[in-house]
């Protein structure tokens, strides 16, 4: 009998060894504070259905399905954001507008390259222009969904046409606040991020040259590991945005289409839209909807306009998408 009480107590020591050693995980504070961020993310991601139930153009299953994809695809793309791409120190392109995760009335023409800036810090852009009409690089002082649009404003800009180009269509900006050599933009204070928008009417031209981002401050140091606030944030920053962007589209869809805007008509083109922060300053446009019988067609008779490139898109009403524009050279 005591060999068997003997035999069982040194099995439950043994099951206790075993069960410290490979599975007994006592969380510190600052992993339960990340655990706990973890969960608020699930639960923000949960409520992000509200945005798709309440939007006004929401009136059937298909458009419903479509509005949950296209959150799906804002918040793919923010998790990607945030917790790798969106960091100025360290900054890396990231490529929204996208080809799924489309944002207002963005051109699908404009292969958006976007990054991350401070600034106090000093970056050199490398890009090439040789297969595009044009290239716009704009600084703004925030994001839309990510920065209250009262306080978005655009801090410098510059097209390809300023740029000293060689004969390879290859090109070298400094960012910086203080004047550098050669071709610069300027980084004031409240610089946010970076959007280049890169125009193409031959989509048979595929080669986008290199293109390259260096933050010159930080340069020759590694980037350091995520902590339980970085991660945190990055999640919270991602579900915001999805949330808030698209809170902020559907306003927009409410004021345009609903309030200013009549159907069948056209606006006159703006520059720098004013109707939308972080327009870009070298491109004007315009919008309208229409309301089409089932025996009716629409025709567009558009004058030649001044201006090396043209384009007309033809956009769905609700969740951001538009299919690829007819496109022109003037």
């Amino acid at each position: 009998m005591k060999i068997l009480l003997y035999s069982l107590a040194a099995l439950a020591v043994i099951v206790l060894a075993l069960y410290f050693a490979f599975f007994f995980n006592p969380q510190t504070e600052e992993q339960e504070e990340v655990n706990a961020a973890w969960s608020r993310f699930a639960e923000e991601v949960a409520d992000l259905g509200r945005a798709i139930e309440s939007a006004p153009f929401n009136r059937d299953e298909q458009t419903a399905a479509a509005g949950y994809r296209h959150i799906a695809r804002y918040l793919s793309t923010f998790l990607a954001e945030y917790t790798d791409l969106r960091d100025p120190d360290y900054p890396q392109f990231s490529r929204f507008p996208n080809g799924v995760a489309r944002i207002g009335w963005d051109n699908p023409d404009n292969p958006y390259l976007v990054f991350a800036v401070r600034g106090d810090h000093v970056y050199r852009l490398r890009g090439n222009t040789t297969n595009f009409d044009l290239v716009t690089i704009n600084v703004y002082s925030g994001m839309l969904g990510h920065t209250p649009v009262r306080k978005i404003r655009t801090v410098s800009s510059i097209a390809s046409d300023d740029l000293d180009v060689d004969e390879n269509g290859d090109f070298v900006l400094t960012l910086s606040a203080v004047r550098a050599e050669g071709d610069w933009l300027k980084l004031e204070p409240d610089a946010h991020i970076v959007v280049v928008r890169r125009l193409v009417s031959d989509w048979e031209k595929t080669d986008e040259g290199l293109w390259e981002i260096l933050n010159l401050t930080t340069l020759g140091t590694g980037a350091p590991r995520p902590t339980p606030e970085s991660v945190a944030r990055a999640l919270d920053d991602a579900v915001t945005q999805t949330r808030s962007l698209r809170e902020l589209l559907t306003l927009a869809h409410r004021i345009t289409f609903q309030l200013r805007l009549r159907p069948n008509t056209v606006e006159e083109p703006a520059e720098s839209d004013p109707n939308l922060a972080m327009a870009d300053a070298f491109q004007a446009g315009a919008r309208g909807y229409f309301r089409l019988e089932e025996d009716e067609a629409l025709l567009v008779d558009v004058p030649v306009a001044d201006c090396r490139y043209t384009n007309i898109q033809l956009a769905i009403r609700g969740w951001s998408r538009s299919t690829t524009p007819a496109t022109s050279r003037a």
